[in-house]
């Protein structure tokens, strides 16, 4: 049984949201791709996009060999193993993409580079995916500094908040002002 059976009373799945990080943001961006329009909006901070950039220039060119070839790196690449970068690169399947996807990026970082994430909010404003890109001069690719994190958590929920499809709620609890987010609070704190 998975998640979403379990909890399928709190799952609202018309509001699916995705936030990742590094990697995270790869597999972000693949959900994007293989299943569009099942996100309501992604948030993916310094994303790996392109994976001949990882082999190329990353501080762990390592990395694609293990990942996407699980085999030890190799000097210099043959085409096959090029042609495997390209295939499981999101960058080049970005035509696919129609969810509504915010970037963000630390521009020191060392570890993803962020030339793939450039081309690829381009790409989805070209295409005009709603889109929005966000970068950090003085971050690496941790995004913890202060700015990138406050700046970083705001925007990421007024990103979800201004994709949500909004639900009906129920007038005779709300108060004046009150949004639905305040009274599912209320609801909760006042239960006894």
């Amino acid at each position: 049984m998975c998640i979403r059976d379990r909890n399928k009373d709190l799952l609202d799945e018309k509001n699916i949201f995705y936030a990742g990080y590094s990697f995270g943001g790869f597999i972000g961006l693949w959900t994007a791709i293989r299943h569009p329009k099942w996100l309501r909006a992604a948030v993916v901070k310094n994303p790996v996009t392109n994976i001949i950039d990882m082999f190329e220039m990353a501080d762990c060119p390592d990395w694609a060999y293990a990942e996407v070839l699980r085999s030890k790196m190799k000097a210099i690449p043959s085409l096959e193993d090029i042609k495997a970068f390209y295939e499981k690169s999101p960058l080049y399947a970005a035509a696919s993409i129609v969810d509504p996807i915010l970037i963000m990026l630390g521009s020191k970082d060392l570890r993803v580079p962020n030339c793939g994430a450039l081309v690829l909010f381009n790409a989805l404003q070209e295409q005009k995916t709603p889109s929005k890109l966000l970068i950090f001069p003085d971050d690496n690719h941790s995004l913890n500094y202060a700015e990138a994190d406050e700046a970083g958590t705001l925007n990421s929920l007024i990103w979800y908040e201004s994709h949500k499809i909004q639900q009906s709620v129920s007038y005779t609890h709300l108060r004046a002002h009150e949004t639905s987010l305040h009274l599912v609070c209320r609801l909760l704190l006042e239960k006894k």
